[in-house]
């Protein structure tokens, strides 16, 4: 049979009995700073990315709000019409203020369809506006030095 390899308290021991007798030499100079840079990259890199995601399904369910919302327009302006023409006269009066209705508001569909379509965008912007503001407040400012925050600019000094 093969060699098995060595579990991790074996491997440990066989690490320490060889370094025992090196000198510990000190850690370089700036590289608690690097290690702290480092660790900030990532956290800003972490939250971009879930910044990204919430503006990206921000974007797409406004686009389906806009989308449902004009087929449901579109769809219910043409069931209306067969609902109200599908029935001659059966409501006497009724009918007569249904039909001059239903004449008025046919002929400024586009207009509604299109009020519609400009006010939800609208919302839609706002609403990305307001999730930018709030993201731009959680994310640490940054300064004109060479892309480092205020905190390791304060560290530095």
């Amino acid at each position: 049979m093969a060699n098995s390899l060595p579990t991790d308290e074996e491997l440990d021991a066989l690490i320490e009995a060889a370094l025992r007798d090196e000198p510990l030499l000190p850690a370089p100079p700036g590289l608690q700073r690097k290690i702290q840079e480092r660790v900030l990259y990532a956290a800003l890199k972490e939250q971009e990315r879930a910044r990204f995601r919430r503006s990206l399904l921000g974007a797409v369910g406004a686009v389906m709000v806009i989308l449902f919302g004009t087929v449901a327009v579109v769809s219910l302006s043409h069931f209306s019409i067969l609902y109200r023409h599908g029935v001659s006269g059966g409501r006497g009066f009724v009918d007569y203020y249904l039909t001059l209705l239903d004449l008025s508001w046919s002929g400024q569909v586009g207009v509604l369809a299109l009020a519609g379509t400009l006010t939800l965008s609208m919302v839609a912007l706002w609403a990305g506006l307001v999730l930018f503001r709030y993201e731009s407040q959680l994310l640490p400012q940054r300064s004109r030095h060479g892309g480092q925050t205020e905190t390791t600019l304060r560290e530095a000094h």
